[in-house]
């Protein structure tokens, strides 16, 4: 239905064409790229949430220094999924507790949660009104709520999902 906004749509057609695909070469220069020699059990959660959530994209996993405990994901570029994490996060989360973080982040990616820009929408020149603001907010409270299904799918049991949860908040 936001989709169908053609406000909305043509907005998105414009930010799609301007937007320079830079993400790799930012996070190259701003991140340490996780490889599978460099962080194998970070590796390993990453492969196990990609096989259970079916996603044949590469993933490019990144760490960014940071004491928050934080993960983003970002629109896919060439085919390829790129997520970053917290250092603090990575070293404070166990093995389950990363996976449902992955998780979670794989399935923005999944369901197509870049496809639609709320922040630029929002806090640019979107030209929406105060109706589709709350559309948007609203869609994107949803948006992670299935990001959360992703993420407790991959790790597949209650306890990791709540203590990581508990560690974000």
């Amino acid at each position: 239905r936001i989709l169908a906004d053609p406000r909305i749509q043509t907005f998105v057609e414009r930010f799609e064409r301007e937007r320079t695909r830079q993400t790799r070469r930012h996070l190259l220069g701003t991140a340490v790229r996780l490889t599978p020699s460099i962080a194998p059990v970070v590796d390993a959660v990453v492969q196990h949430c990609r096989e259970a959530l079916e996603v044949e994209a590469p993933v490019e996993l990144y760490v960014l220094p940071d004491p928050r405990f934080n993960a983003m994901s970002y629109g896919a570029e060439d085919g390829r999924m790129f997520i970053g994490l917290t250092s603090s996060l990575l070293e404070s989360f166990t093995p389950a507790e990363l996976r449902f973080v992955m998780g979670h982040e794989l399935g923005h990616q999944i369901f197509g949660h870049h496809d639609i820009p709320v922040g630029a929408l929002v806090h640019g020149n979107g030209g929406i009104g105060p109706r589709q603001a709350i559309d948007l907010f609203r869609w994107q409270r949803y948006a992670e709520i299935s990001a959360d299904r992703a993420g407790l799918a991959c790790v597949g049991a209650i306890e990791p999902t709540a203590r990581a949860f508990f560690k974000i908040a």
